[in-house]
């Protein structure tokens, strides 16, 4: 194959169904005799590597846009690390099998290196991270250029980097949290100014220590009891979006005080979003408008996208 064809511009090859796997080396050959290559997919089985022989040639692809590899996390790194590609792709997904130890001793260092390597954005940067199913652990990054907080949030960060890890224990119940920051520190946090939080597994007082410049934070389907930290945590924040949070007992305690105690330092917030199908008793609606400077509700129905309501408040 790497001698036959020289042309490519896409590749998508599954090497589990290969018998035998290709190992490391004959992949990079194939990318290597195809240099104008611009996409890249590689779902890459545990027994692909070279043992016993010299590390692989580094292979370059110059004009490569978008990459994703597919696999357990030591081959897909031993894999990156042979190969050399623009700082700028358009997309990089990785989606990996692997250890919690693997988070802080190959995942964490590589993004850092990544995130690195392309250097910084003029916008700024936006971080999603969160727990969707079982083990696994979603984390995104993307340019931010200018944060509004009524549009949906897939349209709200131009995502180029995305990890999806599946972690191979079954009770994590103690290391999600930990999870959470580890990555979060391996993050150019400096740059990071809105920050996407969805499932139930991260403390926002934790995370605010890790994010000083955070301007924007988006909850998703996470308990309103995150806020607890009152309003010391955050200080740079200005835009708020609670995506269908979880109330306990109808409870909007923890948000009037994190509200309050942010009016009271003279930080008032300057937006605040709720969006879902909830119930709002009129004296909390009225205490919302008059704790931040612009608040809007959108509320979910079944036979309507969303109803919008706004106030901005002087």
């Amino acid at each position: 194959m790497a001698s036959q064809i020289t042309t490519l511009t896409t590749l998508d090859l599954s090497l589990w169904s290969l018998e035998p796997a290709p190992t490391t080396s004959q992949v990079l050959s194939v990318l290597a005799s195809n240099p104008t290559l611009h996409k890249v997919t590689l779902s890459m089985p545990e027994d692909n590597d070279d043992r016993g022989v010299n590390p692989p040639p580094r292979v370059s692809l110059r004009h490569l846009k978008e990459l994703k590899l597919d696999g357990y996390s030591q081959y897909v790194f031993g894999f990156l690390d042979r190969l050399d590609h623009p700082k700028h792709m358009d997309q990089l997904d990785i989606t990996l099998e692997c250890a919690v130890e693997d988070l802080s001793h190959l995942i964490g260092p590589y993004l850092r290196h990544y995130l690195r390597h392309r250097g910084g954005s003029r916008g700024g940067l936006g971080l999603s991270l969160g727990f969707p199913l079982g083990h696994s652990i979603v984390l995104s990054v993307g340019d931010v250029g200018g944060i509004d907080f009524y549009i949906p949030a897939p349209a709200r960060m131009n995502r180029f980097m995305t990890i999806a890890i599946d972690l191979n224990q079954s009770d994590l119940a103690d290391t999600w949290n930990k999870a959470a920051l580890d990555l979060i520190s391996h993050s150019p946090r400096e740059d990071i100014i809105y920050f996407h939080a969805y499932g139930d597994r991260m403390v926002m007082e934790d995370i605010s220590a890790q994010l000083p410049n955070l301007r924007g934070l988006h909850l998703d389907g996470m308990p309103l009891s995150n806020l607890d930290g009152g309003g010391e945590i955050f200080p740079s924040l200005q835009y708020v979006l609670l995506d269908e949070v979880c109330l306990g007992d109808d409870d909007w305690g923890p948000l009037a005080t994190f509200l309050d105690w942010r009016i009271s330092s003279g930080n008032r917030l300057h937006t605040l979003v709720l969006v879902g199908s909830y119930w709002i008793d009129p004296a909390v609606w009225g205490s919302l408008e008059r704790s931040v400077q612009e608040f809007a509700v959108i509320l979910l129905t079944t036979s309507t996208t969303t109803t919008t309501t706004s106030s901005p408040v002087g």
